[in-house]
């Protein structure tokens, strides 16, 4: 032990000698400032995250190394030479030792220079070796091009998804275009003026691309479908309900929004059962979102971004963490954020791209909001923004102005003609005849959704439900005295059933309680027992259920299975129920036996919704899945319900209804059609092309 202190003591004067202090700390100082350097430079050059760690694996195993060679060498005038113990200057005593003593400042640098030097060169080596060969392979110079699609292709900017994918390196575009009505993948590469249909994508919209650019993942047919760019046939990753738009994560897994629920679910690209991330339809004070839309996973995957879509005025950017399973809000308003590498967020809003600097550690904004694109395609009521940026800074997209979203309601004949009803232009939806055919009621979106009353012979046109609360979907009673809405008035989450006089007078009745949201659907004959949707569990979707409306029972279910049953429609008899159940594998439409249900048959032959019986119980209306069709079927309910063959009755540009909506109605004389039209041009023919676009953002920030 009494020798330990003079042990430490001689080492210490050892690396004092040595310049062995020196070195550690001149190595340190220049690998802090390579450091520093290194993180602000490769993010500009949108050089790949491995390089910076990459120069940090690369300066720590050099400090060891550094450490030894001083310890063991020397720089002297004569060159490099193995360093003397003390023995052997104590035993030399001679000129060269009294010499090191006097010259010790050019000892000094003699020794710690040419390491630092070889430090700094091979650092300085290295970043532009990486510099040459990123610049080489992959930087792009800023240009603009515009692309036309072929002759007779359309892009339908109202599909349920961007409608083009730019390819991690930039080199390819997938886009989903229509030709004669039929929608398919292409893929364009970037070098090359030919577009190439890709096999088996019919019907394919809303392309993503893996991380490896090697496959694309696309919606079609109420499925899930991944397709290899080296070719072959689409395979099936999951069935879902018509998808919105999708993103693929390093982690090889895949964060998507189905039309049903409107929120995020993620599944795995070899396939398997899809595990819900969020919940939507929310209607509380303390959070109100409609829908989960548009995710886009940040780098590492371990958090994805999405937006919480409200109306066209209240959409705000949300933040997943995997890690935690919480969110938080980022950017509001704003919807179809994008990260860059360059360290900033681009999100759409009102036909314009805004971008907003993004700390990735601490997954926060960290200063303004600059505008830095202007008049790309988005779809005002959900968001929905056409383009698309791959990982080199480049961004394609749709151009289109802003529209917001004004629909009009007409009156239309079985012929097809047209008459414009004399209301407002606004976003409409959910439009309902009263049984008189005098009045009707309709949904008016603003900033909250509200119930409104038109009397058709007078012209007036009142609020019905009260605006400080939501009401999506109302009929009326059969008597056309009360209407029946669904609402948060009672303060929940959910939309339950509440029933209200016409005229305004007596209280509110509550018809439901429910965590689940509800839509009334239809009535008993006798206008006692109500049939509506709800929504009740992940595992069975959307269910139809009954009420008394005049006593205390319980609810009974109707039809209750894994599959998605809406769409309630009682005969004019009250014998007959037609539905809508995707168990086919799409949306179709069933008529059973009333009140027990049985006799199930199914009416459409290629897909149907939003079924509506004639006055006379003999004709059965339905709209094709695609909205742009109204089909006509006879139906002989007796003696055992022989059918005809569905025919098309009406063709136009119809907004769609919902899976617990409908949006068209037929008079009570059976004569005339209440239709929503959407008065916004949803039909693009180019795209265009900005060439390493990330290097134009920067000069909005500096």
């Amino acid at each position: 032990m009494p020798n330990n202190p003079n042990k430490l003591s001689r080492f210490l004067h050892e690396l004092r000698r040595r310049r062995v202090v020196q070195v550690i700390f001149v190595y340190a100082t220049a690998a802090f400032m390579i450091l520093e350097a290194v993180d602000i430079v490769f993010p500009r050059l949108n050089f790949p995250d491995w390089t910076i760690t990459f120069v940090m694996i690369l300066l720590a195993i050099g400090f060891p190394i550094a450490v030894i060679f001083s310890w063991i060498f020397d720089y002297t005038p004569k060159g490099i030479m193995k360093t003397k113990s003390m023995e052997e200057i104590t035993a030399s005593q001679g000129h060269e030792e009294q010499k090191d003593q006097r010259n010790e400042y050019s000892i000094l640098w003699s020794r710690i220079f040419p390491w630092s030097l070889t430090v700094l060169v091979a650092a300085t080596i290295l970043l532009l070796w990486i510099f040459r060969w990123n610049n080489g392979s992959n930087e792009l110079p800023v240009f603009r091009s515009v692309h036309v699609l072929p002759e007779g292709g359309i892009f339908k900017s109202d599909d349920p998804g961007a409608a083009l994918a730019f390819s991690p390196d930039a080199r390819f575009i997938v886009y989903s275009a229509y030709l004669n009505d039929t929608s398919y993948l292409y893929r364009k590469k970037m070098d090359d003026f030919e577009v190439e249909k890709i096999a088996g994508t019919k019907g394919g919209y809303a392309p993503f691309f893996s991380p490896d650019g090697n496959w694309v993942g696309f919606f079609t047919d109420g499925k899930l479908k991944k397709v290899s760019m080296l070719g072959g046939a689409p395979q099936v990753i999951c069935e879902t309900y018509p998808g919105y738009e999708g993103c693929w994560g390093d982690n090889n897994m895949i964060v998507y929004c189905d039309f049903l629920h409107r929120s995020l679910w993620q599944v795995s690209a070899e396939g398997g059962a899809p595990v819900q991330l969020t919940s939507a339809m929310k209607w509380s004070n303390e959070e109100v979102a409609h829908s989960h839309l548009w995710p886009v996973f940040l780098p590492d995957s371990k958090a994805v971004l999405y937006t919480a879509s409200h109306n066209a005025e209240n959409m705000r950017i949300v933040l997943y963490s995997f890690d935690t399973g919480e969110t938080k809000t980022l950017v509001e308003p704003g919807s179809h954020a994008i990260y860059l590498k360059t360290g900033h967020l681009v999100y759409a809003w009102k036909g314009d791209l805004l971008a907003v600097p993004f700390d990735l550690k601490r997954m926060e904004v960290t200063g303004e909001q600059v505008m830095v694109l202007q008049n790309v395609k988005m779809k005002a009521s959900n968001g929905l923004t056409h383009y698309s940026i791959s990982d080199q800074g480049s961004i394609a997209f749709l151009p289109g102005k802003y529209e917001l979203p004004e629909n009009f309601l007409y009156s239309m004949g079985l012929d097809g003609s047209y008459e414009l009803v004399n209301l407002p232009s606004g976003a409409y939806q959910n439009p309902l005849f009263s049984p008189d055919g005098h009045s009707l009621i309709i949904t008016r979106g603003q900033e909250k959704a509200s119930t409104w009353v038109y009397g058709m012979e007078r012209g007036t046109f009142r609020r019905f439900t009260d605006k400080e609360f939501e009401s999506f979907w109302a009929i009326w009673t059969p008597d056309g005295n009360q209407i029946v809405f669904n609402s948060n008035r009672h303060g929940g989450e959910a939309l339950n059933l509440f029933m209200k006089q016409l005229d305004g007078t007596g209280p509110i009745k509550t018809l439901t309680t429910s965590d689940y949201n509800q839509q009334p659907k239809s009535w008993s004959s006798d206008g006692v027992n109500l049939i509506y949707v709800e929504n009740i569990t992940n595992e069975t979707g959307y269910d139809i259920y009954m009420i008394n409306t005049n006593g205390n029972e319980s609810p009974v279910p109707l039809l209750n299975t894994r599959f998605q049953e809406t769409h309630p429609n009682l005969s004019p008899d009250g014998r007959w129920l037609a539905y809508v159940s995707d168990e086919p594998g799409r949306d179709e439409v069933f008529i059973c036996t009333f009140p027990k249900l049985g006799n199930r048959t199914q009416i459409s032959n290629n897909g149907g919704t939003e079924p509506i019986w004639a006055p006379d119980g003999k004709t059965l209306y339905y709209r094709d899945i695609a909205a742009e069709k109204i089909m006509v079927v006879s139906v002989e309910t007796e003696p055992d319900l022989p059918q005809g063959t569905p025919r098309i009755l009406v063709e136009g540009n119809f907004k769609p209804g919902y899976p617990f909506g409908r949006n068209y109605d037929l008079s009570p004389d059976g004569q005339r059609f209440l239709i929503i039209k959407e008065d916004i041009d949803n039909e693009v023919t180019q795209f265009r092309i900005i060439a390493n676009w990330s290097e134009e953002i920067d000069k909005f920030f500096d």
